[in-house]
């Protein structure tokens, strides 16, 4: 049954290599934007780079150098994509083959939170079910192949929450270590730093909870706990990551620190920024945002589209969830309790905690799928079906999956074909420039890509239209020597 669902999502496979547009309020945007610009920087994850990747690089009037948005991750996914891509020329290929990934690591997601249902006692046909109703929403199947860093980062919260039930089920310690490193590693991989502390204070709690003496004992037992270890591995690892990329951007662009555009991003994200934050006061208020999150919940945890219930509706339903999944923990042994309360915690901490970033992008409402995985394992802990009845509950939610997903697959070629010209159009631009190192005045930017142009042609410059030697334009008699002429929407340019 499982194969099912891979197979449902791999045949599906969308193919379209245009940017699609901004949705609106209830539908989905932001594919197209930014899945060209992490390919922008993954175009840029080169070993002569550090493997540091930015979305673009442009040389100005008075010949310096000047590069934009340095890869804020570590640079494990960045620089592994690079060396996919590489090995296809073909601009749509790449488009495409960066889609394939993305879709294999939702499945990977998909398998983890199985496996994860598994250690919290669920037999394999529940916990499959389970599993496939809390990856069934149309949101969450809408961004599953977008090109973006949240995805893998989910994946490594996944696999270092199964390592911490190995801790606590079994005794197994050593491969938590690992799950820290790899899971910090993924992608925004910072999000699973939420996954240690909150490990950290569960079992600080209890420990602090025994009958014994603050010390030696238990300040002791706080010292050996291997959340403690854990904890401190994972962020020195991710301070390391974080200093590395900072440094190659400080070096790239000859500034300090603390001028890298990576700093400053934090800033802003963190709501260090108090410009910043005011700005954006109506989206960043907390009573819109926890209203905001509140319906986000509910869209991305059921198979539901274009979901438009009330806050206060949302928040009945967000009360009921809960209350299904506190029911749930109750049932289970301490340590299985512990792992439960983990996976429901983490995502909304993390969410809150970066509200500057989550307010803007509901893409990253993916980070709260331990709630509608919990549910829904509550509700398959809850009947005692015999075994016919779980293939009938796994066939119709196999059936639910399979059809929310060729929604989307459609919903992706009505947004995306049209666009597909502009890569096409690009393909013919990168053949007929001579060399790497061009400076290219673009006077038209790709609709709803701003950054496609790092993707489309990486070794090449932006450049003011008093010192380029060629120019990107929509108007296919700017100049005399137009040597695209094949071209659709975008034609390249000799400057004279």
């Amino acid at each position: 049954m499982g194969a099912a669902l891979a197979l449902s999502v791999l045949v599906s496979q969308n193919r379209v290599v245009g940017w699609e547009p901004g949705y609106n309020e209830l539908q989905p945007g932001h594919h197209g934007w930014v899945s060209s610009h992490t390919l922008a920087v993954i175009s840029h994850a080169t070993p002569q780079n550090g493997f540091v990747g930015y979305a673009l690089a442009s040389i100005g009037a008075d010949g310096r150098h000047e590069y934009e948005y340095f890869d804020r991750y570590p640079v494990f996914f960045s620089a592994g994509m690079h060396a996919l891509l590489s090995l296809k020329s073909r601009l749509s290929t790449q488009i495409y083959l960066a889609k394939l990934v993305m879709d294999i690591i939702f499945l990977l997601t998909a398998a983890a939170a199985y496996r994860l249902l598994r250690e919290l006692s669920l037999a394999p046909l529940p916990a499959l079910t389970a599993t496939v109703l809390a990856v069934s929403s149309p949101y969450l199947l809408f961004y599953k192949d977008m090109v973006h860093y949240d995805q893998p980062a989910l994946l490594g919260m996944l696999l270092l929450l199964i390592a911490i039930a190995w801790v606590r089920l079994r005794g197994r310690r050593r491969f938590v270590y690992l799950a820290t490193v790899v899971a910090v590693s993924l992608g925004r991989g910072y999000a699973s730093l939420v996954i240690l502390f909150v490990w950290l204070l569960l079992e600080g709690i209890e420990v602090l909870r025994r009958k014994a003496p603050l010390y030696p004992d238990r300040l002791r037992g706080l010292l050996g706990l291997v959340s403690l270890r854990a904890a401190v591995l994972g962020t020195l690892w991710a301070a390391v990551n974080l200093a590395y990329n900072i440094g190659v951007e400080a070096v790239r662009r000859g500034v300090s620190p603390m001028q890298t555009s990576i700093v400053g991003s934090a800033v802003n994200r963190l709501a260090l920024n108090q410009n910043f934050n005011a700005s954006y006061a109506d989206i960043l208020g907390w009573r819109y945002f926890f209203s905001d999150e509140l319906i986000r919940i509910v869209r991305w945890s059921f198979p539901v589209w274009n979901y438009e219930g009330s806050w206060a509706v949302s928040a009945v339903i967000v009360v009921v969830m809960i209350a299904g999944i506190v029911r749930w923990g109750r049932s289970l042994d301490p340590s299985r309790r512990m792992v439960l309360a983990i996976l429901t915690l983490a995502g909304p901490i993390w969410i809150v905690g970066m509200r500057n970033l989550s307010a803007f992008h509901d893409y990253t409402a993916m980070y709260l799928l331990g709630l509608p995985l919990a549910f829904f394992g509550s509700l398959a802990a809850w009947p005692r079906l015999p075994r016919a009845g779980w293939l009938a509950a796994l066939v119709l939610s196999l059936t639910l999956f399979s059809a929310r997903n060729l929604q989307m697959q459609n919903l992706h070629r009505t947004l995306g074909r049209p666009y597909e010209v502009y890569t096409h159009d690009f393909m013919r631009i990168a053949a007929a420039l001579p060399a790497s190192g061009q400076t290219i005045d673009f006077v038209d930017r790709v609709p709803y890509a701003p950054f496609a142009f790092g993707f489309y042609l990486p070794d090449q410059f932006l450049a003011p239209a008093g010192t380029a030697s060629y120019t990107i334009s929509r108007n296919p008699k700017l100049f005399p020597t137009n040597l695209t002429p094949e071209n659709s929407r975008l034609f390249l340019f000799k400057n004279p």
